[in-house]
């Protein structure tokens, strides 16, 4: 009996830890509010991949945004080079998971707002975005341009 209950804290004070040292689920909005609170906490943070891949020495940093806004994410080359799309007007980036230290004003970086990367999942790969013309703005356009040569030659006419 006393094995049983030994084990059972045991596996209670597993759990514990566990739960203690896991990350936070943040996104950005949350981080910037609760600054203070999660300053040299663990967090996780999910986004697309945005910008350059910027490489400095062993390290790279990364812009990762939730769609409200983007965070620097500090991580070593090895992380950096499981990115293989970063997003821009043509292109929808990697969807990523980050887990990692977040610091209010980082002393290592100038004072700046960052995650310091312990691990990078890719949850999604990025892809080319389409984007369409639309026939409303190909009417207004020609509307637009016959307004423009209408008053261009009432102008001519009218000024000899």
């Amino acid at each position: 009996m006393l094995k049983k209950i030994i084990i059972l804290v045991f596996a209670l004070c597993t759990l514990l830890a566990v739960a203690a040292f896991a990350a936070t689920t943040v996104d950005s909005s949350y981080l910037i509010d609760n600054e203070q609170i999660l300053d040299g906490k663990t967090v996780e943070f999910n986004g697309e991949v945005i910008g350059n891949v910027m490489k400095r020495g062993k390290y790279a940093w990364v812009n990762v945004s939730d769609r409200y806004n983007a965070i620097g994410i500090f991580m070593p080359n090895e992380m950096a080079d499981k990115i293989k799309q970063a997003g821009s007007y043509n292109f929808k980036g990697d969807t990523v998971t980050v887990i990692g230290v977040f610091h209010r004003a980082c002393k290592q970086h100038g004072g700046d707002l960052d995650i310091h990367a312990d691990s990078l999942e890719i949850v999604a790969p990025g892809h080319q975005t389409v984007h369409p013309i639309k026939a409303t703005r190909v009417i207004l356009l020609f509307f637009t341009m016959a307004a423009v040569i209408v008053l261009v030659v009432l102008r001519i006419v009218f000024r000899r």
